[in-house]
């Protein structure tokens, strides 16, 4: 990621699910129970659904009409 100059479509997509996440306070207070734990767990779930969201983006794309 060091060499990458800008923000990735992944970087793009993981920072729009944490949005959702933090504006969901039921959702995001079910990342506790320490405060620090709770930021890596967000982080981590919004970058995982980025990526599911890549994931599917090209098997959408794949597909022949």
């Amino acid at each position: 990621w060091r060499n990458h100059k800008g923000m990735t479509l992944l970087d793009h997509f993981a920072g729009l699910a944490m949005q959702g996440i933090m504006g969901n306070s039921e959702y995001a207070d079910s990342f506790q129970p320490s405060q620090s734990m709770a930021h890596e767990g967000i982080a981590s779930h919004a970058y995982k659904l980025a990526a599911a969201m890549i994931a599917e983006r090209i098997r959408i794309m794949n597909e022949k009409p």
